[in-house]
This record gives C-alpha cells, sequence and structure tokens, in this order.
C-alpha cells in the first residue's frame, strides 16, 4: 500500500486530534481491550496508527488503529505515534483499513459490508481482490453474505452458524441465471422465507435440544446448520 504514504516517518499527533472513522471496517474496538489498554499503559503505542487530514483543520482521520487508538485514550495517553496516507477517494480509505486487517480479526460480516462499499464505489471483484490482498474467491464469497436476510447476518456475528454455512445458504437460493453474475446485494428481489418451516430442509429437522432457541420456530441454530451440512454433502456426492 505504498502508493498512499505520503510520508514514512511516524509522527507524534495529540489524541484529541484524532477522529475515528465512522465508516471503520470493524464495528467497535472490540471488547477485549483491557489487555492492550494495559500494554499501552506500560509501554506506549509500539505500532504506529495509519491517518489522512480530516475536514476540519489539525484534526486526523484514523484510517487504521482504531483499538490501539482507543486504548491509548483508555491509558490517559496525550500523544500517540502516526504515519500519514492521503487516499484519492472514501473507495479508497476502504481498501487500505481492509489490507491493514488482513492480519486481525475481522469478522466475516463486517468484512463483506467493506467489500460491498468498495462495489458501490464501482470497484469489482477482481479490483478488490488485486488492492486489498484477498482472493478472487474469499471477496466473491463474502459478498454473497450481504445477500442474506438481516436474520441470517445475526446469526453468523453471535456464532450461532458460521460464514462457511451462510455462503452456501446464499448459493441455494440463487435465481436461474445468476451462476455467472457478482455475488452482490441487491434489492431487487424479495428473499426467501429463512430458517423457517417453509424452507426445504425443514422437513428433516428434529431437534431435541432443550433450553435452546428455535430459530423460525423449528430447531436451534446448531441443528439448522447440521441440517444444511448434511445436504451440502449429499449434493457434493451427487
Amino acid at each position: 500500500m505504498s502508493r498512499t504514504a505520503s510520508d514514512m516517518a511516524a509522527t507524534l499527533i495529540p489524541v484529541g486530534a484524532l477522529v475515528p472513522d465512522p465508516k471503520n471496517v470493524r464495528g467497535n474496538a472490540g471488547a477485549d481491550l483491557d489487555e492492550l489498554t494495559a500494554s499501552v499503559a506500560a509501554v506506549g503505542v509500539l505500532q504506529p496508527v495509519l491517518v489522512r487530514p480530516a475536514g476540519t483543520a489539525g484534526t486526523y482521520m484514523i484510517v487504521d488503529g482504531h483499538r490501539r487508538f482507543a486504548a491509548a485514550k483508555a491509558a490517559g495517553l496525550s500523544e500517540v505515534p502516526a504515519l500519514f496516507c492521503k487516499p484519492a477517494s472514501a473507495g479508497l480509505a476502504t481498501e487500505v483499513m481492509l489490507a491493514a486487517a488482513m492480519h486481525k480479526q475481522l469478522e466475516p460480516v463486517e468484512r463483506a459490508q467493506a467489500f460491498q462499499r468498495l462495489v458501490n464505489a464501482g470497484l469489482t471483484i477482481q479490483k478488490i481482490a488485486a488492492r486489498t490482498g484477498y482472493s478472487v474467491a474469499t471477496v466473491r464469497d463474502s459478498l454473497s453474505l450481504m445477500t442474506l436476510p438481516t436474520e441470517a447476518r445475526r446469526m453468523i456475528r453471535d456464532g450461532e452458524i458460521t460464514a462457511t454455512t451462510g455462503v452456501e445458504l446464499a448459493k441455494q437460493v440463487r435465481q436461474p441465471g445468476d451462476a455467472g453474475a457478482p455475488a452482490v446485494a441487491t434489492t431487487r428481489r424479495k428473499p426467501p422465507q429463512w430458517f423457517s418451516r417453509t424452507h426445504q430442509l425443514a422437513k428433516e429437522l428434529t431437534c431435541t435440544h432443550a433450553g435452546r432457541s428455535r430459530v423460525g420456530g423449528v430447531a436451534c441454530g446448531e441443528c439448522w446448520e447440521d441440517a444444511i451440512r448434511a445436504d451440502e454433502r449429499a449434493r457434493a456426492e451427487a
């Protein structure tokens, strides 16, 4: 990503001059911030945050390093080291955040939403892959999660089903003629009923897990995923 850097020497910037990007690819700083805060309080911020000029003079938008920034604030630091970059567009800023987040625990739905923003900015799946370092298959599969209804994406966030299962669900409901089309979110057609008694696998489900919430009034999330996996294996064998 050296094409976006204008000065690779870290500079100390007041914490009060930093502004979190509202379009940060991570939805939050994470619940496990205590250990990072303790480390920052002891030795400071060792890895500079990546910033770009914000709308107000003297302020800087964080491109990468939101957790380090949050930890620095919690630890009471007055300054943090920073590197400057000047993305040509909001889309390029998202590319930088995605590339920087590759080694972090970026949640599947967060990544899908970030890829969708790049698609909305006019980038193709191939260009997204080339600019962020993800494979074309990863980008395509991640985008397919955006075709899922809100409840299905919530189940992925909560760990009730895996992202892999979400991708398989999205493939199951593709319309004829969609096979070669990019898997991007659309409002042109109404999504089918998901995880309900009308689902094609509902009649095969028998959930005996007492005390668990039944998704769609049929079965728990684990039983739904087991049925989807079994169906996937059967189709692969066929």
